[in-house]
């Protein structure tokens, strides 16, 4: 829990100018509101650690806070931007690193070939059901 917290406050706190990607094209189309989450370090963290030890699930949390009639408040603003935050961080990763590309798509293949593993068992007894114990043991014994 700690590091996960260290590291949401380390993302919070370290903010420097961004380098250029001209090959990000229409990815990265208006600037982040760093303001709003400075201001709100103390509540995302708060919000972040009750998620982490189990307080509170994040479908919760996000219930609650789009769930209010009025105007968005801070906090939900913050959280929006937070991730806006993340997902260029990890947009630029994608883009800057090969290998890390590579290991992304190698994941996302196997998951498919495991799905694809499957179906194929589920429907080889002409469509009869397999149980989950059985599925899950083929599905081990090939390597997925």
């Amino acid at each position: 829990m700690f590091l996960v917290l260290r590291e949401v406050s380390r993302s919070i706190l370290v903010m420097r100018p961004a380098p250029s990607y001209p090959r990000a094209g229409a990815l990265l189309t208006r600037r982040l509101n760093t303001e709003v989450i400075a201001d709100m370090r103390d509540d995302l963290l708060r919000v972040a650690a009750s998620v982490q030890g189990g307080h509170a699930t994040a479908a919760l949390v996000v219930g609650k806070l789009c769930s209010s009639k009025r105007r968005q408040n801070a906090l939900t603003s913050a959280i929006k931007e937070y991730g806006a935050l993340r997902r260029t961080v990890y947009a630029t990763r994608y883009l800057a690193d090969e290998t890390y590309r590579r290991r992304i798509t190698r994941q996302l293949n196997q998951g498919e070939n495991l799905h694809a593993l499957r179906r194929s068992l589920a429907y080889a007894d002409e469509g009869a059901r397999c149980s989950a114990g059985i599925m899950s043991s083929r599905a081990s014994r090939c390597g997925a």
